[in-house]
């Protein structure tokens, strides 16, 4: 009698899984073929508002787009998955790799927003206050990561705390922002009275710790539906995905540099050396 109901609820609960704000706004700012006008692209009425009234975010969004890009291709170059940008159809499919684009992604754009609001030329304006710590008075200027989490918290409808939303994409995501805050370090100078500020590491540092989680990313059981918030605690400090990887191996037309490196990336099979010799004047 109420097994029609339940069967609704699951396929209630799997739509909303498989839209989510979330990985609609991923999607649309970082897989997406890029567009001169960013804002128009994005996902909902109220984030295209958001940014065409600030029109520092869409450069803010450009730029976060390349800089993940640009890090994660260096950071994988010598591996079977060398980061390639994932296609639309790629990006559904909750595997490791995924996991780590998610995390990436919303790491990227919390440190892309932190760095805007610091930067001289004001790309970002009303970023809150700086003064969030107990020498913000003498020292200004740090890093407001604070306002950068909530902000992207908002703009990517994620709630930290929310016992409803079991998203792993959205867990994945939340382990990005964790790794920025994690980066914050004090740099203080001496010059009439000792100064310190909040910087953010590099985004490198932040990307090479994601890597790390990347490999050592838990596998949950299917269907996603029956992962709830309490089942997910337990891993608050991993990447989690529920597919298995495609196949990588054998890319025609990789390079690599050392023969560890292109067993690696060819995974045992054949691979081609060329040697090149140079010669330079020695100072002899």
């Amino acid at each position: 009698h109420h097994r029609p109901l339940l069967a609704i609820f699951l396929i209630s609960w799997c739509h909303a899984y498989n839209d989510s704000l979330l990985h609609q706004t991923l999607s649309s700012v970082f897989i997406l073929p890029a567009v001169e006008h960013s804002c128009n692209v994005l996902p909902s009425v109220g984030q295209q508002t958001q940014c065409l009234q600030r029109p520092g975010l869409q450069k803010v969004l450009t730029s976060a787009r390349q800089l993940a890009s640009d890090t994660c291709k260096k950071i994988f170059q010598y591996e079977a998955w060398d980061c390639p940008t994932p296609n639309s159809t790629a990006f559904n499919i909750d595997d490791r790799e995924t996991a780590f684009l998610h995390a990436l992604y919303t790491a990227t754009l919390v440190y892309k927003i932190t760095e805007a609001c610091r930067s001289d030329d004001k790309v970002l304006t009303h970023c809150g206050s700086t003064d969030v710590y107990p020498w913000s008075a003498l020292c200004p200027n740090s890093d407001n990561v604070d306002y950068s989490v909530q902000f992207t918290l908002s703009f990517l409808d994620i709630t930290e705390a929310d016992p409803h939303q079991s998203d792993i994409r959205q867990h994945n995501a939340l382990m990005g922002i964790k790794e920025v805050k994690l980066s914050l370090i004090e740099e203080c100078s001496v010059g009439g009275i000792m100064c310190c500020h909040k910087r953010l590491k590099p985004l490198r540092d932040i990307v090479d710790a994601l890597k790390d989680f990347y490999h050592s990313a838990i596998h949950l059981p299917q269907p996603p539906e029956y992962i709830r918030p309490q089942f997910l605690k337990q891993y608050n400090d991993s990447l989690v995905y529920i597919s298995e990887s495609a196949q990588t191996c054998g890319t025609p037309g990789r390079e690599c540099l050392f023969p560890e490196h292109c067993q690696d990336i060819c995974c045992g099979q054949k691979f081609q050396s060329i040697v090149h010799r140079q010669d330079w004047r020695c100072r002899c």
